[in-house]
């Protein structure tokens, strides 16, 4: 069961970087949350691939929310229509094609983007 309500904060104006060392989808940092109650590990990235698009008015998204040891801790799909579909790939738009799907299942799931972490030093 997915347990996203206890996300402090909302989808704000950060930007969001692909962590490339994710290798099985594309993802993002997030703040990190506990997705269920039996996760031992904090979800820390968001990984979002197209797996469908008319090319007209509606795409689905596969989501997972991927746990700091790389495992997948819940996924689903989400279907990016009206407004946001308009958007994506829109010149009127600041976010970038491939990351507006991150934005779109962010906002819809209450998570909140962040750049990474901090650089050991």
């Amino acid at each position: 069961m997915l347990v996203l309500g206890i996300v402090c904060f909302g989808l704000v104006g950060k930007s969001q970087t692909i962590d490339t060392a994710v290798t099985s989808i594309a993802a993002v940092y997030i703040q990190p949350v506990k997705a269920q109650f039996s996760d031992s590990l904090m979800s820390t990235h968001l990984g979002v691939r197209v797996i469908a698009d008319d090319l007209k008015s509606t795409a689905t998204l596969y989501w997972e929310l991927l746990m700091s040891n790389g495992a997948v801790s819940v996924n689903g799909n989400y279907t990016m229509t009206g407004a946001d579909y308009t958007a994506w790939c829109n010149a009127s738009n600041p976010v970038p094609c491939n990351i507006w799907p991150f934005t779109v299942v962010g906002k819809a799931y209450n998570l909140t983007f962040t750049s990474g972490p901090a650089a050991k030093k």
